[in-house]
């Protein structure tokens, strides 16, 4: 080696370590602009309602927010539900077993005191 000459084994580690260095900062790079991707395409797809599930669910929430008739004939009306949850929420307060459409089914003696036990815990 002759004096002035550069020295091979610095040469090549710092073009080893600068090739290290643009490979992770290429890596960085393509990740950052596959996560941005994956969010514009969630803003712009995901978030957007067709106007057909729109108009379904204003047709749903109407049916169930107002008074109407399910058969006028049979005097079968649809109350809204709030008021319905009002109504179950007053009716097992009254009687804790009437949470369960099973515990209609279990015979009570007539002359038995209300429990405030659920049905079938005894």
């Amino acid at each position: 080696m002759h004096e002035g000459d550069p020295d091979t084994a610095g040469v090549v580690a710092v073009a080893i370590v600068g090739a290290i260095l643009l490979l992770a900062v290429m890596v960085f790079a393509v990740v950052l602009f596959q996560n941005a991707q994956v969010l514009e395409d969630e803003r712009k797809l995901l978030n957007v309602r067709s106007p057909e599930l729109v108009d379904e669910q204003t047709r749903q929430l109407a049916q169930i927010s107002q008074y109407r008739y399910i058969s006028e004939a049979e005097g079968i009306v649809a109350i809204p539900i709030d008021r319905a949850m009002d109504l179950f929420i007053g009716r097992i307060e009254d009687d804790p077993r009437n949470a369960s459409p099973y515990s209609a089914t279990i015979a009570q003696p007539p002359d038995a005191p209300a429990s405030t036990q659920p049905a079938g815990v005894p």
